[in-house]
């Protein structure tokens, strides 16, 4: 099946589904992790090319990401532009791994904009649930983590 923005889950719901995430990795005891994920430049793409090619472009980049990730990971998103997975049983550098590869392989995607090529860039940025951290806690500290990435397709830790 296609996905598309708006079949994602949006924050609330993505929150909903990391709290029955981080009971189930407590319960037993496995690793879980957020991958956040932003597509660089939105703002331009939408300055110079309208919202229409903005969203075509936000389209394809979810469909790829769902076809990236694995069955047991959870894409949802976070804003505009920001992606977020949910990776149970996934430790974080299992989770920067794919992260890096993600962002390769996007950054390799070029999209025909008439007589221009736009290259995708992304920034993305991990976090692993620890004993003290709650749902909350944990998306605060992925959405901290990708502000504190750089934008050359690499990932925070």
């Amino acid at each position: 099946p296609t996905v598309v923005l708006d079949a994602l889950p949006n924050r609330t719901r993505f929150l909903e589904n990391l709290r029955q995430g981080v009971r189930d990795a407590e319960d037993s005891r496995t690793p879980l992790t957020l991958l956040t994920t932003e597509l660089e430049g939105h703002e331009t793409l939408v300055a110079e090319f309208g919202a229409a090619v903005a969203r075509l472009t936000l389209d394809s980049v979810a469909q790829f990401l769902d076809n990236a990730l694995r069955d047991n990971d959870q894409l949802g998103r976070l804003g505009e532009s920001q992606f977020v997975v949910l990776m149970p049983e996934t430790a974080a550098d299992e989770a920067t791994a794919i992260g890096k590869r993600i962002g390769t392989a996007l950054s390799q995607c070029h999209v025909p904009l008439g007589d221009r090529t736009l290259q995708l860039t992304t920034r993305s940025g991990v976090t692993e649930l620890t004993a003290e951290a709650s749902a909350v806690t944990l998306m605060r500290r992925a959405e901290a983590s990708l502000l504190l990435a750089e934008p050359e397709n690499g990932v925070l830790v």
